[in-house]
């Protein structure tokens, strides 16, 4: 830049003098050019780069200390201390953005009185899936007639494949936000203080979620639930199936379902009721008997990789349901369920509801699922209505296709075998069996 300016100088030296007046000239140009230049830099920075002074009715949280995207592992991690945020004389209902920040809202968190759980001195808790280098932003919020300087004591711990946080109580003030930054990926749990055993009105806990992009707040904050399953056969050849685990995955969110138009040209019938057989079709339900001449369950299973993609595409008869049922203690209204879950338990990766009132017509929806581990998973349509229900064939009530959209080992989809067996020591029901499991005779094997 200073060359180009110095060769400007020197030609506007020459063009206006001759002789030794010509460098003495050029020097006095290219000086004043760079003052010229300093100056207009300073005005414009002046202009653009002001900010705006805050007003007293804003509430913004200052900015957590960034912290790192890869941390190493200590072997007695802790929070890092929350930011101190500026306190001002109002609030507002949302933080306001900061630098380069971006902000979500995950949650409003009601404070009441709960007694025997989930542990002394909380009455709830919720669960997210938080990013390493994100902020988790907290504030109380009272009731409107509360008055000022209120406060509300909560916690938050962390867990992660790897190590955890400890417990750590955080007094939330209604004035500002408490911003935790976050250190690692993991399930970090926020727990609310306990209500009064009065009923009183205390307010709510708001729950913001921070990042420097708005990709990573689009990810999904659930946490991906998780569930085992073993299989014995004793000496009498009784099949038996034991839950091995309830758990939540501590390194990964559940992947959130689609909604789409239409099913994928390149998927492929897994199966429709229409021309392929439930494996269980109008049955009692087991697990409620108390309704057994009402709830009539059909299932079909298969067993599925981490990572398999399904489509489920259906559409409700809705002239069937919602008809009043007379019950001992008042009335009830037909309705049916169709849920995509893990066997035995959760998670579940679709639940749709006729709902308990009259419903009007539905067109037919296809919902993307991604299975989350390898293992069985049961279609299952459950039918609340007269006992006549239970012989009647389940297209007149739902029209159902399970499609496979990218599958890892499409072979083994079916290639178990269905037996009469107990689930613990609870009921009899039919199980799935996998082909080791089968060929051990006895010896455990988990899925």
């Amino acid at each position: 830049m200073h060359w180009i300016l110095a060769a400007i100088a020197v030609l506007v030296a020459s063009q206006a003098v001759s002789g030794w007046w010509v460098p003495v000239l050029a020097v006095a140009v290219w000086a004043g050019e760079v003052l010229l230049i300093i100056l207009a830099g300073r005005l414009a920075g002046d202009a653009g780069g002001r900010q705006l002074s805050v007003s007293p009715g804003s509430t913004s949280p200052l900015p957590c200390d960034k912290a790192p995207r890869d941390v190493a592992h200590t072997s007695a991690p802790s929070l890092v201390p929350a930011s101190q945020a500026v306190t001002t004389a109002a609030t507002t209902a949302q933080p306001a953005p900061e630098g380069n920040g971006w902000y979500l809202p995950l949650d409003v968190l009601g404070i009441s009185f709960n007694e025997r759980w989930p542990r002394p001195g909380i009455c709830d808790t919720r669960e997210y899936f938080l990013r390493g280098g994100d902020r988790l932003l907290l504030r109380y919020a009272p009731p409107a007639d509360a008055p000022p300087g209120q406060s509300w004591l909560c916690d938050i711990s962390g867990r992660w494949r790897d190590g955890g946080l400890p417990c750590r109580a955080i007094q939330l003030n209604a004035s500002r936000f408490e911003c935790i930054p976050i250190t690692h990926d993991g399930v970090y749990e926020i727990g609310v203080g306990q209500g009064d055993p009065s009923g009183a009105e205390h307010g709510e806990i708001e729950a913001w979620l921070g990042s420097d992009s708005p990709d990573r707040l689009a990810q999904s904050n659930v946490p991906q639930q998780q569930s085992g399953a073993a299989w014995s056969c004793d000496a009498a050849g009784q099949w038996r199936v034991h839950i091995t685990h309830e758990s939540t995955a501590l390194d990964r969110a559940a992947m959130p379902e689609r909604h789409e138009t239409s099913v994928p040209r390149s998927a492929l019938v897994l199966f429709d009721p229409q021309h392929q057989a439930w494996d269980e079709a109008g049955i009692a339900d087991p697990t409620t008997a108390w309704q057994a001449e009402r709830r009539h369950i059909f299932r079909y299973y298969l067993q599925l990789c981490q990572g398999d993609v399904l489509a489920v595409e259906h559409s409700w008869q809705p002239s069937l349901f919602g008809a009043p049922i007379e019950e001992q203690n008042g009335v009830s209204f037909t309705h049916a369920e169709l849920e995509l879950t893990q066997f035995v338990r959760s998670p579940t990766l679709l639940s749709v509801h006729t709902g308990w009132s009259e419903i009007s017509k539905e067109t037919p929806r296809v919902t993307l699922l991604t299975c989350p581990d390898d293992g069985f998973f049961q279609v299952e349509l459950a039918l609340f209505g007269p006992p006549s229900w239970r012989t009647r064939p389940s297209p007149e009530f739902l029209q159902l296709r399970v499609w496979g959209v990218r599958l890892r080992r499409p072979a083994l989809v079916r290639d178990f075998s269905l037996v009469e067996g107990w689930v613990e020591d609870w009921y009899r029901r039919t199980i799935p069996v996998p082909r080791d499991a089968l060929a051990g005779r006895g010896e455990p094997s988990s899925a």
